[in-house]
């Protein structure tokens, strides 16, 4: 499902995916080297279960929503 006009939305989603697991990454590293305390580290909701109206309801672009219910 793309929430915007454009064709390329699940395209969108792979493309940034290399970057979040990137960042995910770098943020569990520093928690295993005490920078930051694990719960510190906040994931934001995400995958087909993603309250999509809500997103919307809060202000969210689409293009950023469609990140989320990747």
């Amino acid at each position: 499902m793309s929430l915007s006009n454009d064709d390329d939305g699940a395209s969108d989603a792979n493309r940034h995916q290399p970057l979040i697991d990137d960042l995910t990454t770098f943020y569990h590293a520093l928690a295993e080297s005490c920078y930051i305390q694990p719960s510190d580290i906040r994931l934001p909701p995400h995958g087909p279960d993603f309250n999509i109206s809500l997103g919307l309801s809060l202000g969210y672009i689409p293009k950023s929503l469609e990140l989320l219910m990747s």
